[in-house]
């Protein structure tokens, strides 16, 4: 891009007596890493999200992946490049490696590949800070209105619940996978050297 155009972009103008910045346009391409090129290292942690409604919330969950060391981010029909997940992500999103495939292939990649699949549920029967993770693992976060499918919800070898007082019968999934990253990054932090 030219600097001129750069500048002009750049420029705050006033708006009621407080300068704001304009809002700036870009052409990029997504960068994708094929499943098959995944070899999950020994204490690795992956993120696969399935269906996440609010790009919001799932520029948020990117953001806080990138926060807990999150190797990278396996898309099961969601949109990190919308503009408002690449806002939320506050930039993150550049810096994740970021795998997209269906369901099926993610299932038989996680069996193949011997991570631990831990999925998040109200109904799990773990509660997740009564769970001990085995390495290298996925952590599988659903849609806000669904929970995750019933054929992502077989896969896991652990489901876990944040438990919850008051009438509410989930949490946020951003929340809920703020919760569950952090713990898996504390678990992470003594997993012994191979």
């Amino acid at each position: 891009m030219p600097a001129t155009v750069a500048a002009a972009l750049s420029r705050s103008h006033p708006r009621g007596g407080a300068a704001e910045p304009q809002g700036l346009g870009a052409v990029v391409r997504q960068q994708w890493t094929s499943l098959n090129a995944i070899r999950p290292a020994h204490g690795g942690l992956w993120l696969a999200v399935e269906s996440i409604d609010s790009p919001g919330n799932l520029g948020m969950i990117i953001r806080t992946a990138e926060a807990t060391g999150v190797t990278g981010i396996i898309v099961l029909d969601a949109d990190p490049h919308d503009p408002a997940a690449i806002r939320a992500s506050m930039g993150s999103l550049f810096s994740q490696k970021l795998v997209r495939c269906p369901v099926r292939e993610f299932i038989r990649w996680a069996r193949a590949s011997g991570v631990a699949v831990v999925g998040s549920s109200p109904a799990g029967l773990l509660d997740y800070k009564g769970f001990r993770c085995r390495w290298p693992a996925v952590l599988l976060i659903g849609s806000e209105k669904h929970g995750l499918s019933d054929q992502l919800r077989e896969a896991c070898e652990f489901v876990v619940r944040i438990p919850m007082l008051g009438r509410g019968d989930s949490i946020n999934a951003a929340v809920a996978a703020g919760v569950l990253l952090y713990e898996l990054f504390d678990q992470r932090r003594v997993v012994p050297a191979e």
